[in-house]
């Protein structure tokens, strides 16, 4: 390789099908790389996220973008099943608060308290409201997928969304939490039967469900082959374009030989009148030479004509 790097290439009839070559080559390199560039605009932020314990959370920030919201009296439980309510299997970016490109926080909640509502997914995996009473020692029924909670940061309200068998003590430093939009169901339900009637809550929900935000593992790792593919790609481009040794065009003459001494052949070859064209492919009395927009290919002509 030491060889052919230093190698200065003679210009000639397989130099310049190479540059043309490595134009179109440096053509797609730019347009791929430029959509990498785009796809990571988006999908960076994952790569910051999906496996991060949590950065520390801004609270000021929090409570510029959030709403306070009042629980009002309801009669009955949110219709799940006309809406169609169930547990999502992931959180949308566009649904989850954000301090630029982070998403997930270490957040220290000063006080914990069940509300004695929880929910199961007992047909199709419609959610369906049900009630228990902490004060009295009681715990979520076994069969449910999710219970809510009440938290204090920073002395405001925020529900918390949690698995049943969880609880948080207060003074405690949550890891890889998300804030999501409160969900209509969750403030409805409270509403009915409970305490926290004139309650004013905030419109993000401390989200401890552990749900993955869109598609952040498969973005993670797609982040990291694409950065790896496409730089290298570019730079091994550009590398061609200043040494065209390194082309695959004259890595496959290498195999035959010299590279200069090759080329120099199919240079006086091809100004023989022996030599031909057929389609994309020229034939000299020694080498056979194939050339599209990406390729050059040079082989031996083993079906010589004189």
């Amino acid at each position: 390789m030491k060889k052919i790097l230093k190698l200065k290439i003679n210009r000639g009839y397989i130099y310049g099908l190479t540059r043309k070559n490595v134009f179109m080559l440096l053509f797609w390199a730019l347009l791929l790389f430029g959509l990498y560039c785009w796809y990571m605009s988006s999908a960076g932020v994952y790569f910051l996220n999906a496996f991060t314990s949590g950065y520390t959370l801004d609270s000021g920030r929090l409570w510029d973008d959030a709403k306070l919201l009042e629980i009002t009296e309801q009669t009955e439980y949110f219709n799940t099943g006309e809406y169609g309510v169930t547990l999502p299997p992931m959180l949308r970016l566009d649904e989850v608060y954000r301090d630029g490109n982070k998403y997930r926080f270490k957040v220290e909640v000063e006080s914990y308290r069940e509300l004695g509502i929880a929910y199961s997914a007992p047909l199709d995996a419609i959610l369906a409201a049900s009630r228990y009473d902490p004060a009295r020692g009681d715990v979520a029924p076994p069969d449910a997928v999710q219970k809510v909670a009440m938290v204090t940061i920073d002395g405001k309200n925020v529900v918390a969304l949690m698995p049943v068998g969880e609880t948080l003590t207060p003074g405690e430093t949550v890891l890889y939490a998300c804030f999501s939009e409160l969900p209509l169901y969750i403030g409805h339900d409270m509403g009915v039967d409970g305490e926290a009637v004139g309650m004013e809550v905030a419109s993000y929900c401390l989200e401890l469900r552990y749900l993955k935000v869109d598609d952040e593992i498969t973005d993670f790792f797609l982040v990291i082959v694409f950065s790896i593919i496409f730089p290298l790609f570019l730079l091994y481009t550009v590398l061609c374009f200043v040494k065209p040794q390194l082309h695959p065009n004259y890595l496959r003459i290498h195999k035959f030989g010299e590279i200069n001494k090759i080329c120099a052949e199919i240079d006086e070859e091809i100004k023989d009148n022996g030599a031909y064209k057929e389609g994309r492919s020229v034939y000299t009395k020694q080498y056979i030479i194939y050339h599209s927009l990406h390729a050059t290919k040079v082989t031996m002509n083993h079906k010589a004509r004189n």
